[in-house]
């Protein structure tokens, strides 16, 4: 005897998967077929905060390159959220570096501002956060040492390769990382199903 799944579930629904930064945000948007939780489609790319112009987000009244970094961030989230419409977003969750101390606060305000996206696009839409050291164990990374670990590990999924429509070697670590993010999140999702 088969499981009956009604129709409307069978639709493939999206994970917006992102790399956090202040200056370069990593994006990954993972299509995923419902009944056998696989990656079937992968789209990634990295956003660059710096080339976003002034005339496609409203720039704060307050003379702050911060908040209006922040103001560039949220619009072109929103904008991605509105084309992909993703039934829910994973990013890596902030880490602390003692050996570079100042970059933990502009981690976290990104990470409010992506919270702020993701809730104005639709309050229903989950946002989880996944530890560095949780995603490189997903991919088969080592935990020290080579900061290309991520992109070589993933490079060698094959349902990522399989997934992907181009070649991994046109992408960025950031691009890369996102694409490590949501693969990680898929994983958990399938070894956690009922």
């Amino acid at each position: 005897m088969s499981l009956h799944i009604p129709e409307k579930y069978k639709e493939p629904y999206r994970i917006l998967s992102i790399d956090p930064g202040s200056n370069s945000l990593g994006i990954a948007v993972l299509t995923i077929d419902p009944v056998s939780e696989l990656i079937i489609n992968i789209q990634a790319f990295t956003v660059h905060v710096d080339y976003l112009y002034k005339t496609d987000y409203c720039e704060s009244d307050e003379d702050n390159p911060r908040i209006n970094r922040m103001l560039k961030i949220q619009y072109e989230i929103s904008k991605i959220l509105d084309f992909y419409r993703p039934k829910l977003v994973v990013c890596e969750s902030p880490f602390f570096n003692r050996l570079r101390p100042g970059a933990f606060a502009p981690l976290v305000e990104v990470m409010h501002t992506l919270r702020l996206a993701v809730l104005n696009y639709g309050c229903l839409v989950p946002f989880y956060t996944i530890e560095p050291s949780i995603i490189k164990k997903a991919v088969g990374a080592s935990h020290i040492g080579d900061k290309n670990a991520v992109n070589k590990a993933v490079k060698e999924i094959d349902e990522i390769a399989v997934a992907t429509p181009f070649s991994l070697d046109l992408l960025d670590e950031h691009a890369i990382d996102a694409i490590a993010i949501g693969y990680s999140y898929q994983n958990w999702q399938r070894q956690h199903a009922i």
